[in-house]
């Protein structure tokens, strides 16, 4: 019997003992007994009943809680129901716990739990009530606060071993179905993409980021003043002969297509076809012309990666271009009396002059969830390792400070945006890596640009400089701080790359070591879930 139909016999049982009019006072008190001995009975099994029921109505509501931060994992009801053991002990009380029943609506992101519990009574047995059952229903509802997430991805040429990139791909895309649900975009939810290597591509739009004239000093386009050296995009003179050049030699060996120029003499890698630009505009953009076919020809140009600024200490800052401007990435070359360039440090299947600068530009804040899908699938491993870098740049683009920059006006939103939170994960499976021959955003290890030129002395700097990124983003608003989490991916992180993730997530909670490829989707259903605020809605 319910225990609010209990509560509900104590006035009757009175009225009955005042109508009691008959006989002496011995009937009278044997005929007291039994209904006193009852209402005796029904303060103590009621009040029992009100303690398990408080028990219980806790316990449910950490089950739905429970629940709802693991609302779309496989095992979500299977963690709702040993929540609500684990918190309603096996015979509290004597009661014993029915199976819980779980509703979850994806639609509305929200969880039902309820469940009953069975009493057996001591004193009401004489009234003919053997048991009680109390009950308790929660709803939670998932109220997310708004977001602007920035995921740091490391997509160097170790993660292309153990299935790494494939695996990291995949907990992306399990965090994305968490934070989203089956929705294609959150209004107050915003995701970017930052995949480093040795250096960041930030787009090639974004000319207006470099120094002014930077990228027209530099060796991209034909220059008519030289007569004999190969020039990035072009090679000049009778060096690659019409032949060769159509014979696909020139493709063969830069991985690119070669058009010929026949009004020019000039085979032209790495080229594309400019539609629709006359000959001026041609010639105003500094392209070569070829006046036999009438179209105008663009050769290898800038992809869009930048060096860091060293010379000021604004590497590790997130100060925009408008406080100092960036240097277009760019890999130089010689070239020999072959009828090809050769590149310092070897020709990377025709990617010079943008060797070692990943394909893949970042993604910036966007709501779209088919965006940032298709920018995880797009992810390519190569290249070596720059962990500042890619914290930088992660910085950067959920700075208040570039609001605007990006693209898409009031983005990113400010630190102290109501009920707005900014939070950063940044993974990688190794540690800062420099090569003495490689470049990479500090330019050569011979630069010095690092204050030295020793391999390890200068990893040993990067790992500082990406600490005082850390501390920079930690402190950039200390009443809204960014939320960094930090992932050490696989089974063989060297410790001090491992150190280096503890130092910059935000507790020893927020860093996570994970040597398989299961353990980093725990790592990232748990962050995602941490992301995914809740509260109780009944």
């Amino acid at each position: 019997m319910p225990v609010a139909r209990l509560i509900g016999l104590i006035p009757g049982l009175f009225r009955n003992l005042a109508r009691d009019e008959r006989g002496v006072s011995t009937i009278f008190v044997a005929a007291a007994i039994v209904p006193m001995f009852g209402l005796a009975g029904l303060a103590i099994d009621a009040g029992r009943g009100y303690i398990v029921q408080a028990r219980l109505h806790q316990a449910v509501d950490s089950a739905a809680l429970a629940g709802g931060r693991v609302f779309f994992n496989d095992d979500r009801d299977a963690q709702i129901t040993m929540y609500l053991n684990a918190n309603f002990p096996a015979n509290y009380m004597g009661a014993t716990l029915s199976t819980p029943t779980i509703t979850a609506n994806e639609a509305t992101g929200t969880v039902t739990v309820s469940a009953t519990a069975s009493i057996s009574t001591t004193f009401l047995r004489v009234l003919g009530i053997d048991n009680m059952t109390v009950q308790s229903r929660t709803v939670v509802e998932r109220a997310d606060r708004g977001l602007e997430l920035v995921l740091v991805m490391d997509t160097t040429g170790s993660m292309d071993s153990d299935d790494k990139l494939e695996d990291m791909q995949a907990a992306a895309h399990e965090l994305l179905g968490i934070l989203y649900g089956e929705k294609t975009s959150i209004d107050n939810l915003w995701i970017a993409v930052v995949p480093y290597i040795s250096a960041v591509n930030v787009g090639a739009s974004h000319t207006d980021w470099l120094a002014p004239g930077s990228l027209a000093s530099l060796d991209y386009v034909y220059n008519d003043s030289d007569t004999s050296a190969y020039i990035w995009g072009r090679t000049r003179g009778s060096r690659v002969s019409s032949s060769n050049c159509n014979s696909g030699l020139a493709s063969s060996l830069f991985n690119s297509t070669a058009i010929y120029n026949s009004s020019r003499d000039e085979c032209i890698y790495g080229a594309t076809i400019l539609s629709g630009v006359s000959q001026g505009s041609c010639t105003g953009l500094n392209r070569s012309w070829d006046s036999s076919n009438n179209r105008c020809i663009e050769g290898m140009a800038w992809q869009g990666c930048v060096f860091a600024r060293w010379d000021n200490g604004r590497d590790v800052t997130d100060d925009p271009p408008s406080v100092e401007p960036f240097e277009p990435y760019y890999y130089p070359w010689t070239y020999s009396s072959n009828d090809f360039p050769s590149f310092r440090d070897n020709v990377n299947n025709g990617d010079s002059p943008n060797k070692y600068c990943p394909k893949q530009q970042i993604t910036p804040l966007t709501q779209s969830r088919s965006t940032i899908e298709a920018a995880i699938d797009d992810l390519v491993a190569e290249g070596g390792t720059n962990i500042a870098t890619g914290m930088a740049w992660g910085f950067r683009v959920v700075s208040p400070r570039w609001s605007g920059l990006w693209g898409t006006a009031d983005s990113p939103l400010p630190y102290d945006e109501p009920l707005m939170d900014k939070a950063v994960i940044l993974l990688t499976d190794g540690k800062n890596d420099i090569s003495s021959s490689s470049l990479n955003a500090y330019g050569f290890l011979s630069d010095r640009h690092l204050g030295t030129s020793n391999e390890y002395t200068a990893e040993g700097e990067l790992d500082d400089r990406t600490e005082e990124i850390c501390d920079n983003m930690k402190a950039a608003d200390p009443d809204n701080p960014i939320i960094i989490y930090t992932i050490a991916f696989g089974s063989s992180v060297p410790a001090n790359a491992e150190d280096l993730m503890r130092y910059c997530a935000s507790s020893s909670s927020h860093y996570f070591d994970a040597n398989s490829g299961l353990e980093l989707s725990t790592a990232f259903k748990t962050i995602a879930n941490e992301l995914a605020n809740l509260r109780i809605a009944e």
